[in-house]
């Protein structure tokens, strides 16, 4: 589980978690993992989950999200499972037609939302339920091609050496 995204948006929670200072969130961390498990100096071991000698641990992740309030490893890990669960036959070389497609999108979307707040719209200036819906819907589809977008890009930077978005080519 963990990837250098991972590692990343781990390192970034317990960042937050002590303010300024890397040391402070890592105390932070280890305090409140003593506490939940009932472990003892556990601060050894969220330095070496923090510099990558460790796995980081489920009860970690679940600790650190929980305390800053933020929740971008779970959100990760579920569009990963969502991902997996569609079995996508989609590759990098289909980024550009998924660019043209959320542009499309979002402005389906933007126009949606411009429209729903206009004044001549049915509800004038404020949203009705019926318009709402029709937002949303907009929105939703603009949201899964912009997964399918970060999904792909992901993959990409996951390969031992990164080649271009663009028709395959290296260093493009």
């Amino acid at each position: 589980m963990a990837d250098a995204i991972i590692s990343g948006l781990f390192e970034q929670l317990v960042e937050r978690m002590g303010g300024p200072t890397r040391q402070g969130g890592q105390g932070v961390l280890a305090n409140l993992l003593e506490a939940r498990t009932g472990k003892a100096d556990m601060r050894g071991t969220v330095s070496k989950m923090c510099s990558g000698h460790l796995e980081i641990s489920y009860e970690a992740i679940l600790v650190a999200e929980n305390f800053t309030g933020s929740y971008p490893i779970s959100t990760r890990r579920g569009e990963e499972i969502v991902r997996r669960g569609r079995q996508s036959a989609l590759s990098s070389a289909d980024i550009p037609e998924l660019a043209a497609t959320c542009a499309i999108r979002a402005g389906a979307a933007q126009a949606e939302l411009f429209r729903a707040l206009s004044d001549i719209s049915d509800g004038g200036a404020a949203l009705t339920p019926n318009e709402a819906a029709a937002v949303v819907a907009e929105m939703r589809a603009v949201q899964e091609t912009v997964g399918q977008i970060i999904a792909l890009a992901e993959e990409v930077a996951q390969q031992p050496q990164a080649s271009s978005l663009r028709s395959g080519r290296a260093g493009a």
